[in-house]
């Protein structure tokens, strides 16, 4: 099932809005902090950032899901041939709050290097789009696709020097440098689904976690999340008996 808002992780069932919050852990981290504590590893504390839940507007009835994706690192001749660089910008070329154009925008090359590079996001109507562009060395291109948020950049050799973002109308202007484009071909070997809750729900029973604590399987936060104990959640398997109840009603 696509995601209605793939920047968001969102699916839309039957005028309900699920959000997907899965995090990304390495194998051998999730086993390394499978084996120091399993008590902690059956029962962690599922998290949500504080900075994306505040970007999503949620309502009481929609539904938040909780996983896990574990991954393995690639070996380094998959590294080669497989590599893809990503660039998540700054939320402000992607908030909800803020829905008007970024149009024209410009993408400035300040490499010595041609660049191939797909641009991410959506348009008025929050359908997803992407583009794909070739930008010269030193070429400033304007990007006149009525993007309305810019949600990633990827490319398949990582620039060597840095690129350049601007958008006037909204006095937008981001600097990407070389080290900030990561690596994100990942193999998803195994995906653990905690299980569900309402935004309702959540909002009762969650407590902060501050950026620098401890979490049991990711270690040290790198910001602030919203943490909630696994035993407010169902499982998994009875939303989605739900959701073949309501199939079975719209198919009647």
């Amino acid at each position: 099932m696509p995601f209605s808002q793939p920047a968001l992780r969102q699916i839309v069932v039957n005028g309900w809005r699920w959000c997907v919050h899965a995090n990304y852990i390495s194998k051998d981290q999730f086993y390394r902090a499978h084996s120091n504590s399993m008590k902690e590893i059956e029962n962690p504390p599922v998290l949500v950032s504080v900075r994306k839940l505040n970007a999503n507007h949620q309502q009481n009835s929609d539904i938040h899901i909780f996983a896990i994706l574990t991954t393995s690192q690639t070996t380094k001749q998959r590294e080669k041939l497989n590599s893809v660089y990503c660039y998540i910008p700054n939320h402000k070329w992607h908030s909800i709050r803020r829905w008007t154009t970024l149009s024209p925008f410009v993408l400035i090359n300040k490499t010595t290097q041609k660049i191939s590079v797909q641009i991410g996001g959506m348009d008025k109507s929050r359908t997803f789009k992407t583009s794909d562009f070739v930008v010269n060395p030193g070429e400033k291109m304007s990007i006149e696709n009525h993007y309305y948020a810019i949600t990633h950049f990827l490319t398949y050799q990582k620039p060597k020097g840095t690129i350049e973002l601007e958008s006037s109308g909204l006095n937008l202007h981001e600097v990407i440098p070389s080290h900030k484009w990561i690596n994100c071909w990942v193999d998803i070997e195994q995906s653990i689904f905690f299980g569900y809750c309402t935004h309702e729900d959540f909002q009762k029973h969650a407590y902060i976690q501050s950026k620098g604590t401890n979490h049991p399987t990711f270690g040290r936060l790198t910001e602030t999340y919203w943490a909630l104990s696994a035993e407010h959640l169902f499982p998994l398997t009875s939303l989605l008996s739900h959701t073949k109840n309501w199939q079975s009603e719209i198919g009647r």
